[in-house]
């Protein structure tokens, strides 16, 4: 079975959550989906609600970490989503791949 394929623009709380939901119903249903997630930021996603108490003092930095993606999904760090093409189901980046 041919997997679909899925890019996530947006690797901030919602879209690290997302794909770790896609993936785990991917894994239950056992319908193959190759996932990319794309992120214009050069870390990892992280929980922006507990950075005002990191900044503050209240809490520890490594608070801020969320889960790391699902073996075999494809992180794209560091560029952005410039265009979406939905007629031919493409993606455009800001360096110009697609």
């Amino acid at each position: 079975m041919t997997p679909h394929r899925v890019v996530v623009a947006g690797a901030g709380m919602v879209g690290a959550r997302f794909v770790a939901d896609l993936d785990a119903a991917a894994r239950r249903t056992g319908r193959p989906v190759s996932i990319t997630l794309v992120g214009d930021e050069p870390h990892a996603p992280y929980n922006r609600v507990l950075l005002s108490d990191v900044v503050a003092g209240r809490a520890e930095l490594g608070a801020l970490a969320l889960p790391a993606p699902p073996p075999g999904v494809r992180v794209l760090r560091g560029v952005a989503v410039r265009a979406l093409d939905r007629a031919r189901r493409t993606v455009l980046l800001e360096d110009g791949t697609s």
